[in-house]
């Protein structure tokens, strides 16, 4: 044996070590925790097996044909790695209710895990907005009265192939009706991730889908159609910046009312506009939407007006 042969070797000897370490540490991780359910139903049996029927043949080879028995020993430590991975999969070690025998327990794991099968696929084909889209309309159902069975229908019928659960996401607060500011600041929120443009028209034909779920459209939905679809129509549009907007200007009529103000919209800074300072409540694309946002504000004592902004 040549000394360039006698490295490779000694190479491929302290690499069998390594390899005994990493099967030692994959083990152990999961030994620990084999008795526990979720951590048995978490390891895929399909995987483990077809590893253990594809290692087979490349052992036999190493052995019988070529014998290389530092090859030949990796593929013992992967055969036991994958043997302790199916094991605990099937649940040989979790304390059940109604106890299974070998051949039932690799039945029943298998079973469990086709169930699962295109999990993996769904969230990955899912779009990335797609929390947004039925947050957009959980709010839209909201708008008029408490959620509709229609209503729910659709919003269930759009969220499960979208892999998401409307319980998942944030009620409104106190269960009250969401407003036109709030429905078009998560639609805003939506456009931020920078959806592709066919996406934005199917997202807001959506939205009227569920604004019509009902059967009547209050006037609060047709303030949120008209504001949302010149919304669109800004984005999709090349030449934003020459459409006229409608900002929301809440002032402030003595100091002790900043503080409640700034309550209401946290995020707003005291601005000079108008020849006074105001704080702007929300930029619309929809005079009769900032109208309608702006007599909420004066509902809670607020002095408001709306500037056109060409």
């Amino acid at each position: 044996m040549s000394g360039f042969d006698q490295i490779i070797t000694s190479l491929a000897v302290f690499g069998l070590a390594i390899s005994a370490v990493i099967a030692y540490l994959k083990i152990n991780k999961l030994w620990a925790r084999r008795h526990i359910k979720e951590v048995a139903e978490s390891v895929s049996v399909a995987a483990a097996l077809l590893s253990l029927f594809t290692t087979l043949p490349f052992l036999i080879k190493f052995v019988v044909i070529d014998q290389d028995y530092v090859a030949a020993a990796k593929f013992i430590l992967s055969l036991l790695v994958f043997a302790v991975f199916f094991l605990v999969g099937i649940g040989l070690w979790v304390r059940s209710a109604e106890p299974r025998g070998f051949w039932s327990a690799i039945r029943y794991a298998l079973m469990t895990e086709q169930k699962e099968l295109t999990s993996l696929l769904h969230t990955l084909a899912q779009p990335r907005e797609a929390r947004s889209i039925v947050r957009i309309l959980q709010l839209v159902s909201t708008v008029d009265s408490e959620l509709d069975q229609r209503e729910a229908a659709l919003l269930d019928s759009v969220a499960q192939p979208l892999g998401v659960s409307v319980h998942d996401l944030a009620p409104q607060p106190g269960n009250r009706n969401a407003t036109v500011a709030e429905v078009r600041e998560a639609f805003l929120e939506y456009l931020e991730l920078k959806p592709v443009g066919h996406q934005v028209s199917k997202t807001y034909d959506l939205v009227r889908f569920m604004a019509r779920a009902d059967k009547r459209i209050s006037a609060e939905e047709n303030l949120i159609l008209d504001e949302l679809a010149l919304v669109v129509q800004d984005y999709l549009s090349a030449e934003s910046a020459q459409v006229t907007s409608f900002e929301v200007l809440v002032v402030p009529q003595a100091s002790e009312q900043k503080l409640r103000i700034e309550s209401e919209l946290p995020q707003a800074r005291l601005m000079a506009k108008a020849g006074g300072y105001a704080y702007i409540a929300g930029t619309y694309y929809s005079r009769a939407s900032a109208t309608e946002v702006c007599r909420q504000y004066r509902e809670k004592g607020f002095f408001c007006t709306v500037e056109s902004q060409s």
